[in-house]
């Protein structure tokens, strides 16, 4: 028993010694970016130009939502407005040119980023709406100069607004976590915290994957938790960087025959606070690096089916209005409703006036688990549902569904992948698509002789969020052009290597200990 404990040893020293030198400079930036993003609000006035990332980040034919969303004017049939991660762009010529409205709108890549336009007339005048990440931006089509819409009440701390709808009676906007209605006061937009009613039942059930991420990054608990892993980054970052002054030092002196240490009390320092601090954080470590393999595909798709209680999710929850989170909304004229494309994968109804309480309704389409991006009326009681599993099309009267060759989809099927294509945004008139922009390829025409024309200026001056940036560093996809097909192995291959080297640190320390 001895000798086999020794032989385990012995090679568990061997792995924990040379993954964790080979692999040092990746734990070092995972850990390095998983601090920063764990924050993402202290981010938000940051940007990085897209000169500075890989040629597949930059814009190309409005794509990577570039094109979010569309409104056309009602006093000119040729002017339309296009909205998206670079701002709100306006054409007089139907899409051969355009420009960028830009004066008092927000110049950081979060700011900017505009996920809604509304376009509505009041007192002979056309307001333009923008639904940003720091709120409401309005201005007239005479002027083009923008003003942020206050909040009534207190700001709530996430101002990012998912989308701006106009019923019969009223203008709504919507957060993730509530809905607020535009008053007019003084000739200006007032957001007013506005209650849904609602039947909606938070979910007794949800993915695996969501407790996952959550525990990845420490948000179970809350800000507290949030820290715990920081700290845990921290010290892995330490960790590397120890463990190669503890090889380099007895390596130098045996190459170079010297008989003792340059500086043996950094060398003590090391050695010992590497032990110590190992033993402490090993299972944190062990926790992120284990959740973080599953976060990405292909491991993702292994859990997907797997759910658990929601009351583990319960110590993060949100205080919230509403019973459910909000990734889109849209008015449905010919039923006077509102339908809201809520998180994991639901729909919610009601009647336009709240006289009645919201329901859960059976909208029947195939939504991928990021969420809805495109949600727009059609004529006839359709609804236009786009999601990163392409576009489809549900009848709200038949209860059918079909994908824009009009080729029917079969019921029962939600969240399964469509590979035609990726929903980014849509441009919807009178009812009808005009065209649609998919996240890779950009705009194709659908029913319109409109083929907007990207302007030089977003491929040029374009940008990124900070936040965006590094996440995609931490999860392995701005190396898509050094892999190729080969990236989706970054990340569970570099969770794997982290968890052995935790694990195998733990054996070696128990070994030498008992």
């Amino acid at each position: 028993m001895i000798i086999l404990t020794r032989f385990f040893f012995r090679i568990s020293k061997a792995l924990h010694k040379y993954t964790g030198l080979f692999f040092l400079l990746y734990f070092i930036l995972t850990g390095i970016t998983g601090i920063l993003i764990n924050h993402p609000n202290l981010l938000r006035s940051f940007s990085v130009p897209l000169f500075l990332t890989p040629s597949g980040y930059h814009y190309t034919n409005w794509n990577r939502m570039a094109m979010r969303e569309t409104a056309f004017s009602m006093e000119e049939a040729k002017t339309h407005y296009i909205c998206g991660k670079e701002g709100v762009w306006q054409t007089k010529d139907e899409g051969k040119t355009y420009i960028k409205i830009k004066k008092g709108f927000p110049t950081s890549a979060s700011g900017k980023d505009t996920n809604c336009l509304l376009l509505d007339k009041q007192d002979k005048t056309s307001v333009i709406y923008a639904g940003t990440g720091e709120g409401i931006y309005f201005c007239t089509e005479e002027k083009l100069i923008w003003e942020r819409a206050k909040f009534k009440d207190k700001e709530p701390s996430e101002p990012e607004i998912t989308d701006i709808i106009k019923t019969r009676d009223m203008i709504l906007a919507f957060t993730e976590h509530a809905c607020y209605r535009i008053n007019r006061v003084n000739q200006k937009p007032l957001l007013s915290l506005y209650h849904i009613p609602s039947d909606i039942r938070p979910l007794d059930k949800v993915p695996l994957y969501r407790l996952f991420f959550k525990i990845h990054d420490g948000s179970i608990t809350g800000i507290s938790g949030r820290l715990i892993m920081d700290a845990a980054a921290l010290i892995m970052i330490f960790l590397c960087i120890s463990a190669v002054y503890i090889w380099y030092m007895p390596w130098k002196k045996k190459h170079f025959k010297r008989r003792y240490f340059s500086k043996p009390a950094l060398f003590r320092f090391f050695n010992k606070y590497h032990l110590k601090l190992g033993i402490y954080s090993a299972l944190f470590i062990s926790a992120v690096s284990l959740t973080g393999m599953f976060m990405r595909p292909p491991l993702i798709a292994s859990i997907a089916k797997y759910r658990v209680s929601s009351v583990w999710l319960d110590l993060s929850k949100k205080s919230s209005d509403l019973n459910f989170t909000v990734n889109k909304a849209v008015y449905m004229p010919e039923s006077d409703s509102i339908i809201i494309a809520a998180g994991d994968n639901r729909f919610i109804k009601g009647p336009a006036d709240f006289s009645q309480p919201f329901t859960e309704a059976d909208i029947n389409v195939p939504v991928h688990g990021m969420g809805v991006n495109t949600l727009e009326a059609l004529n006839n009681s359709r609804l236009l549902v786009g999601s990163f599993s392409g576009f489809f099309i549900w009848n709200d009267l038949n209860k059918t569904a079909e994908d824009l060759t009009g080729k029917a989809v079969q019921p029962g099927i939600r969240g399964r992948t469509n590979m035609k294509g990726m929903s980014a945004g849509a441009a919807v008139k009178n009812g009808s698509l005009s065209f649609a922009a998919d996240y890779q390829k950009g705009i194709k025409n659908i029913n319109s002789s409109i083929i907007p024309a990207m302007p030089k200026q977003t491929v040029t001056h374009g940008s990124m969020t900070l936040f965006q940036f590094l996440f995609e560093i931490h999860n392995g996809r701005i190396f898509r052009g050094l892999f190729g097909n080969l990236t989706w192995i970054i990340v569970p291959l570099g969770g794997f290597l982290l968890l052995l080297t935790a694990l195998t640190g733990v054996y070696d320390w128990l070994y030498r200990k008992l």
